[in-house]
């Protein structure tokens, strides 16, 4: 809590006055999405827009990998523009953060397409589209999975998760709702 609520800004593009602010983290859902991100392994959120999901998320895949060694996360959404919008999120916060902690996380420079790294505790963050093959391909500590319900690869890309969840990783799924769909099926619990 003390990184999200002290540390964490973020981009409001639609303020054209004070684009960049903290995380509005005296919002009880976003306490709340914040511990259930530690507690969970499993975790799927129905969302709207403009609710701050995407970014609290983001905000705690980044802790995740500054402050924790031999983290492999992933960013997975519909499109690799998308994912990579994802990563860039996480870059922008990771350049707002007080200089000390970048001196003593540093991030890989410079920092790629698609790519955060954390070279001192030999950490990642990579986006990836859509879909089975990149997930499949590694073990994964956390995966997120953004707009969720848009993802017409959701099911298979969940289906090459699995073994990152057996094998102790975590899962977060974040989507706006799009009904009879198999995001809307794992929220249900219908799986």
């Amino acid at each position: 809590m003390f990184f999200l609520e002290t540390m964490v800004l973020t981009l409001d593009e639609h303020d054209p006055e004070s684009p960049i602010k903290p995380l509005p983290m005296h919002k009880q859902y976003l306490r709340d999405l914040a511990e259930l991100f530690l507690s969970e392994q499993l975790l799927i959120v129905e969302k709207s827009r403009q609710m701050m999901v995407t970014w609290i998320m983001i905000a705690c895949h980044l802790w995740e990998a500054m402050f924790h060694k031999g983290k492999r996360i992933f960013f997975q959404s519909k499109k690799e523009f998308d994912a990579n919008n994802l990563v860039d999120r996480a870059k922008f916060i990771y350049r707002h953060l007080p200089a000390v902690t970048q001196k003593l996380f540093p991030a890989n420079m410079p920092m790629a397409y698609l790519r955060l790294e954390f070279g001192k505790h030999d950490s990642v963050i990579q986006g990836t589209p859509q879909g089975d093959s990149v997930l499949r391909q590694y073990t994964a500590s956390r995966i997120f999975s953004d707009e969720m319900a848009f993802q017409e690869e959701a099911e298979e890309a969940y289906i090459a998760a699995k073994p990152t969840i057996v094998g102790g990783g975590r899962f977060v799924g974040v989507s706006s709702p799009n009904f009879e769909n198999f995001f809307y099926r794992l929220k249900a619990d219908e799986l």
